[in-house]
């Protein structure tokens, strides 16, 4: 039985990196043989995620899980003051236009952070044309849109 293996891994920054993968029945192998402190934490953690397995059928990530619900309440704060300016003042069309667009925007923020969190963020309809350069002159920082001759 293998117990680790070098693959070849992209990280974040868009580098090759050698990971080490350890395989997990001998991890849990060696975690109830040692004899330390660590090794009892170990086997407190891996005896409590087995346990609840087994009791729900599932196991929870705490991380993620907390993650998720800070969005939540996010998307919550957003709704609750959406309903706050409906209820507060008849918006015409406009109003309502730039108010669905500013939800939509947030909507798509939220999503793409949660993409680049779980490390499954591609770059999607990107173009090699240039459509706007960035200037900085006299500290004042501006975009200018350019002209793109075909």
């Amino acid at each position: 039985m293998s117990v680790v293996a070098k693959n070849a891994t992209t990280g974040p920054d868009g580098k090759t990196y050698q990971v080490e993968y350890f395989n997990l029945d001998v991890i849990i192998s060696i975690g109830y043989r040692v004899k330390s402190k660590q090794g009892t934490q170990f086997r407190i953690w891996a005896n409590g995620v087995l346990k609840n397995y087994l009791t729900k059928g599932y196991a929870i990530d705490q991380k993620r899980f907390k993650e998720q619900s800070r969005q939540l309440d996010e998307l919550k704060q957003t709704v609750k003051l959406l309903g706050n300016v409906v209820g507060t003042k008849a918006l015409n069309t406009d109003e309502a236009t730039g108010l669905l667009k500013v939800v939509t925007d947030y909507a798509y923020a939220l999503d793409v952070l949660d993409r680049y969190d779980h490390q499954v963020l591609e770059i999607e309809a990107t173009s090699p044309k240039e459509l706007f350069q960035i200037t900085y002159s006299a500290g004042k920082l501006s975009a200018e849109k350019i002209c793109i001759r075909a």
